[in-house]
């Protein structure tokens, strides 16, 4: 619907409302275009032609419309959730790397995050260490109250051989 007077209030032009009769613009693409692309070229679009203008209401274009032709997976899940999770708070170079690859994080994640708390529980036992820095042949000697894994510091030591620390034992 045109409304009376919208080109020129002075004017009277048009002098009545005019109903407007025109064909339905479709977005087509083929169906080999990766997704991803597909969610940019819709988001886009709905950027660009979303808004309100003289001759349409907001949010009619684009829109999914029965026009006679199928709507793809990715147009359907666009117009009901919108714009993906990633994409909503990343970058899209990042959004779509993450998506790629979260398949392979997921299993490095569940094996890193109980591989540090092993490592984390065997190099200490709580607030004191059982090994104490001394004159022993490896830089270190056992403390025979308590018994766990030598620290890092006892280990670099007697790997490099430096036997001058005095006999101290090293608190946490």
């Amino acid at each position: 619907m045109l409304p009376r007077g919208v080109f020129d209030l002075a004017a009277d032009v048009p002098a009545r409302d005019v109903t407007l009769l025109s064909p339905t613009a479709s977005l087509l693409a083929r169906d080999t275009p990766h997704p991803a692309l597909a969610y940019l070229l819709l988001r886009i679009a709905t950027e660009v032609h979303g808004n309100a203008g003289m001759l349409a209401h907001a949010g009619e274009f684009p829109a999914p419309r029965e026009a006679g032709f199928p709507l793809s997976n990715v147009a359907r899940r666009y117009y009901q959730a919108g714009v993906p999770f990633l994409q909503r708070y990343l970058p899209f170079w990042a959004a779509n790397l993450v998506d790629r690859l979260w398949v392979i994080l997921v299993p490095i994640i569940a094996v890193l995050v109980p591989l540090g708390r092993a490592v984390r529980t065997s190099t200490s036992s709580g607030s004191t260490s059982t090994w104490s820095a001394g004159a022993s042949p490896g830089g270190c000697r056992p403390n025979p109250r308590l018994r766990a894994l030598p620290p890092l510091r006892c280990a670099l030591r007697r790997a490099a051989g430096s036997v001058s620390a005095p006999s101290v034992t090293e608190a946490r």
